[in-house]
């Protein structure tokens, strides 16, 4: 059984009335919790199902089926809602999930016969098929194509990672997180769940509808509402809400200066955005993680913290840099990507991410390798970081950087709210502090087309390459004018 299960039965008989979980449908004792878990479980054991596909809303049954399939030992699929008809399609078959849980009457598939329920208004959709992993968990990663990659994850990666941050956490003595992520997102599944439960502390989990999060799109009313409704003193926040929450604070809509933990991943941060967090009084710590290797790896905390970076490695985790400053992973490490050959854990996994580790342990993420390009003037410039500056300004919603064997680097930016002349310049030269003068912006192009959704990913991360051509006339234009080509472009 898990550790995290054990954890769950444990706290339930040394802190029966403790309360476990908070939901739009009520809260649960960590005894009331166990229970209820014990009861899914059963029904799930009737179903002879293998493989799991959890396609909820934020909330009590996501919860309590997640929790029961892991004591069960079956493998788990989270399905994440902003994934489009296609992608789940490519989930469901690449993963053989032969049971999937819904809160709607809708068939996944012409293949899949609805069986009895009697866990109300949810609904058991269920297919014949072999089972293809035996990993606690797949998830599938959102990709820049249309085919999101199922990374294989163990119990003990599992386990690990849940205790690693228990442990690193400790010294906060955090008593209640507020969900706010969707849990089919692997981070806010192991850090906003599983890690509040083998703490025995209380996780408040409203639908993501109350959160004002849909995809990428956040509803603001929604979100201050449910902000100044709670009591919470954690969360985890991706860099596009720390933007928000910024933002809203300045304006005193929302104070969340009694939170001991806002901790940001999911990208790149801009470490203007962080001093302006700490400015207002924000506990913003940024950290680092990924999909394969159980989330989070590394985390700036209080009394340990190191702006710019992301913070040092947590106790399930080993990190080192190669010769060519390519950030590896030993610990918590995947079993291997669904399908793929030789998918046995190597002894250090090569992230694909760029970095270094400073004198004190402390890990710096620059980008991703395959993204560089290479200036006219042999200089390797990481396009995340002059992007993570710009979209994490407030009147900015999306930005690409580009500068591949040129003398200077262009942004294309896509704005929220109109700005003028005068903003932009003012904006640009707040980013281009921060950053090294062969990284700059040094010059820009406004985009006044909204950009197609098509050019983003399902969580939000725009598809660089694909961006990259579709305005690429208009790159070549800025760089090399030439009018004929220039009438070609539509804006």
């Amino acid at each position: 059984m898990s550790y995290v299960i054990d954890a769950l039965l444990q706290h339930a008989t040394q802190q029966p009335d403790a309360i476990a979980l908070v939901t739009s449908e009520g809260s649960l004792s960590y005894s009331d919790l166990a229970k209820e878990v014990q009861r899914f479980a059963a029904l799930l054991a009737g179903t002879r199902c293998h493989t799991l596909g959890i396609d909820l809303d934020n909330g009590k049954q996501w919860v309590l089926a997640d929790l029961a399939a892991m004591q069960l030992d079956l493998t788990t699929v989270p399905i994440p809602g902003f994934f489009c008809d296609e992608q789940v399609s490519h989930l469901l078959s690449t993963a053989q999930v032969n049971l999937v849980i819904r809160d709607r009457d809708e068939a996944p598939g012409s293949d899949w016969q609805v069986i009895p329920c009697q866990q109300g208004g949810l609904y058991f959709y269920y297919r014949s098929t072999p089972r293809r992993s035996n990993a606690a968990k797949i998830t599938f990663t959102s990709g820049s194509t249309g085919h999101p990659k199922g990374v294989e994850l163990s119990q003990q990666v599992i386990d690990d990672t849940a205790r690693g941050i228990v442990s690193a956490l400790a010294p906060i003595e955090l008593r209640r997180h507020l969900s706010v992520l969707p849990l089919a997102t692997l981070l806010e599944n192991i850090a906003g769940l599983y890690a509040p439960i083998v703490n025995g502390t209380e996780v408040q989990i409203p639908s993501l509808k109350l959160v004002g999060l849909s995809g990428a799109t956040l509803e603001i009313d929604a979100f201050v509402a449910l902000l100044n409704s709670t009591d919470a003193d954690s969360m985890i926040l991706v860099p596009q809400l720390l933007t928000a929450i910024t933002t809203l604070s300045e304006f005193g809509m929302i104070d969340l200066t009694h939170y001991k933990m806002l901790a940001v991943g999911g990208g790149r941060v801009s470490k203007a955005l962080l001093e302006k967090a700490s400015q207002l009084g924000l506990a913003a710590f940024e950290g680092y993680g990924l999909s394969e290797c159980g989330s989070v790896l590394t985390l700036n905390l209080p009394g340990s913290n190191r702006p710019g970076s992301v913070g040092r490695p947590l106790p399930h985790a080993e990190i080192r840099c190669s010769k060519e400053g390519e950030i590896e992973v030993r610990g918590t490490v995947m079993n291997g990507y669904l399908g793929e050959e030789n998918s046995s854990a190597p002894d250090w996994y090569a992230t694909g991410d760029l970095g270094h580790i400073d004198a004190d342990g402390f890990v710096y993420v620059t980008g991703r390798k395959k993204n560089v390009f290479i200036t006219s003037y042999g200089r390797n410039v990481n396009p995340e970081w002059p992007e993570a500056a710009l979209s994490q300004n407030p009147a900015v919603s999306q930005a690409v950087a580009y500068g591949e064997a040129r003398d200077h680097n262009l942004a294309l930016i896509w704005l929220r709210f109109e700005q003028s002349n005068d903003q932009l310049e003012s904006l640009i030269e707040g980013v281009n502090l921060e950053l090294p003068d062969y990284a700059q912006v040094h010059h820009f192009i406004v985009i006044t087309e909204a950009l197609p959704q098509h050019f983003l990913t399902a969580n939000g991360r725009v598809k660089r390459d694909q961006v990259i051509e579709r305005y690429l006339e208009l790159i070549e234009d800025h760089y090399e004018p030439n009018p004929r080509r220039l009438a070609n472009v539509v804006l």
